[in-house]
């Protein structure tokens, strides 16, 4: 039933888009079926749809990077088997929807990743008011040396594919 109230405070207080382009806002309530990696979900509706998720304004490591495994553990974890809020931003290139994943407690999952140390914000494509809450949620993890902050100088995950391809091979 949290959900439910998660969802709607969505339907009821939609932020704009910050003129971005893409569709409009959508929000869902989904079943977590799997957790790929770090950054990507693949849920099931009620209705019995499939939709492959990337959690957006966030980069977690790739599997082969450092921290990758742990990123992926952290979040299947979290909310594998769950029921989850999405608010569907936008259908990234490989067709995914690009979304904010909410908990039954109303906190998101994003959010999560990133105070944990296990994701970076993708600052060059998070644009809402929250990307400003996750910076300093991504600073404090950075001076507590938790997760991929332990190392001294860890490789974003966007310079780790243009170095070893998508893949990390």
């Amino acid at each position: 039933m949290a959900a439910l109230g998660v969802l709607f405070y969505f339907q009821n207080h939609q932020k704009a888009n910050d003129g971005a382009a893409g569709p409009p806002e959508k929000v869902m309530a989904a079943r977590v079926t799997e957790a790929p990696d770090g950054d990507s979900l693949v849920v099931k509706t009620k209705a019995g749809r499939e939709h492959r998720v990337r959690l957006y304004g966030l980069d977690a490591p790739e599997g082969r990077q450092a921290h990758g495994a742990e990123a992926a553990r952290f979040l299947a974890e979290l909310v594998k088997g769950r029921d989850i809020v999405l608010k569907v931003m936008d259908t990234d290139s490989y067709g995914r929807l690009v979304a904010l994943a909410s908990l039954e407690e109303g906190e998101t999952v994003n959010r999560r990743l990133i105070a944990a140390g296990l994701a970076w914000v993708y600052t060059a494509y998070c644009r809402l008011p929250e990307c400003a809450l996750w910076r300093e949620d991504e600073a404090g993890a950075r001076e507590g040396r938790r997760g991929l902050w332990q190392d001294p100088d860890p490789m974003p995950p966007w310079e780790f594919r243009m170095k070893f391809g998508a893949r990390g091979r």
